[in-house]
């Protein structure tokens, strides 16, 4: 995984989360279920080196969509 591209993905997707929020909250109050957004990073025994990454998928909705690809883009910088 490369750190500093996710690090860099995981700034912008916190300030685009907050400048958003306003805009989800409003457009689709039923989608709030699926926040908070998260990203599962993590390792199994027996399995050395290597680490999973899982996420939800989102619900195609015009207040889900901004977030979904930013998610989305964020595990596949960090699966890089």
């Amino acid at each position: 995984m490369r750190a500093r591209g996710y690090a860099a993905s995981h700034a912008q997707a916190k300030t685009a989360a907050h400048k958003n929020a306003p805009k989800r909250t409003k457009d689709g109050p039923p989608d709030l279920v699926y926040c908070p957004h998260t990203i599962a990073v993590y390792t199994r025994a027996g399995k050395p080196g290597v680490v999973y990454l899982a996420h939800r998928k989102y619900p195609e909705t015009a207040a889900l969509n901004p977030v979904a690809g930013l998610i989305d883009g964020i595990v596949a910088d960090a699966s890089k």
